[in-house]
Order: C-alpha cells, then sequence, then structure tokens
C-alpha cells in the first residue's frame, strides 16, 4: 500500500476565513458550484493538505483526461472527498491515490441502490446494515479513483471485499471515511497560510 497522509475536517462549511487558502483558479472553481461553503471549506483542506508536506501555495492543479485533479507538475498525489459536515484529503508523494467520505444515513440504504453499485459477493456482506452499507461505499469509491477511473457497470461487478481487510478506513464520528494509502490520519488545525 502507498504510504502517505490523510487530512480531515469536520464541518468544513464553517471554516473560518477558508478563502485565503485558495488560489484564483480554486475560487472559480468554487463559484461554479451551488453548494459554495463545502466546497470552499474543502479546496482549503486540500491546499492545507499539499502545504502539511511540501506543496507551495499556488501550485497550478490541472484536471487529467479521466477528469480527475492532479499537481500541474506531479509532485504530489491527491484525492479529495467531500460531503455535508465532513472532508477529508488523501495525499501521497508516490502513486495516485482514492479518497471518500460518507455521512451514514440509513434511510438511503435499500436492495434497490446495493444492486446498483454492489455485486451479489457485496451485497450478501452488507445485508441491510446501513453501517456495513456506507462503509463498503467509501472504500469502493476510494478504489476506483485511486484507478483514476470513472464509475461505470464493470465497478459494480468488482468486488471490493479483499481490500476492505487491508485498506485505510475510519469512523469519524457519523460518518465513514477510506483513503487507499497507508496513512497517518490527522484532522486539520489551520493557520495562516
Amino acid at each position: 500500500m502507498t504510504a502517505g497522509f490523510v487530512f480531515y475536517l469536520p464541518d468544513p462549511e464553517n471554516l473560518p476565513d477558508a478563502e485565503l487558502w485558495l488560489t484564483d483558479q480554486d475560487l472559480a472553481r468554487v463559484e461554479r458550484h451551488r453548494d459554495r461553503a463545502l466546497r470552499t471549506g474543502s479546496y482549503a483542506l486540500l491546499r492545507y493538505s499539499l502545504w502539511k508536506i511540501g506543496s507551495k501555495k499556488g501550485d497550478l492543479i490541472v484536471t487529467d483526461p479521466s477528469g480527475k485533479p492532479r499537481l500541474a507538475d506531479q509532485s504530489l498525489h491527491f484525492s479529495l472527498s467531500h460531503c455535508p459536515g465532513m472532508a477529508i484529503c488523501a495525499v501521497s508523494r508516490q502513486r495516485p491515490v482514492g479518497a471518500d467520505v460518507e455521512k451514514i444515513r440509513p434511510e438511503l440504504v435499500d436492495d434497490q441502490v446495493a444492486e446498483q453499485v454492489f455485486c451479489a459477493e457485496e451485497r450478501s456482506w452488507v445485508a441491510g446494515s446501513a453501517e456495513r452499507f456506507f462503509r463498503l461505499w467509501v472504500v469502493k469509491e476510494a478504489v476506483f479513483k485511486a484507478a483514476g477511473t470513472v464509475w461505470d457497470e464493470s465497478w459494480r461487478d468488482r468486488s471490493v471485499l479483499p481490500e476492505l481487510a487491508s485498506l485505510n478506513q475510519r469512523r469519524l464520528g457519523t460518518y465513514w471515511a477510506a483513503a487507499t494509502c497507508a496513512a497517518l490520519w490527522e484532522e486539520a488545525s489551520f493557520s495562516s497560510p
């Protein structure tokens, strides 16, 4: 497993002075979305995470052909994920990484959703459990983000149960988070950029 770091930020929507961490390019990206506060806090976490392991504040972020953002000079690999109330960012110097975070929401767990995203073996393991559903979901999402691919039908048929035993994952209150790097997890502690 790739070595790296995972930084997490509870309540990214309410990070004071988050925009101070963002470049003009980041601010332009944020403006395109209706969940601006969440995006601003999440991008601040991304810039904080990159800065913590040696990147400069203004390093250019580009998008590769699959749509995955990366540093233009490819000196660091990262994966950012956010949902209301939590953001995580995995960073590695070695190879591409994937990360995902989701709030555990039992009302979203049903057989139809499970059939759309999990293979038969995974559905059997989940067995209607919201805890297992969201744990498996974040692991699956992190694995396909690390692979640099977009979701398609073939991912439903690929079991990630083997990765479940070894992939770096963590329960953060009412959230499940996973990253494809063997990582030191750290809550972001912002100071001036």
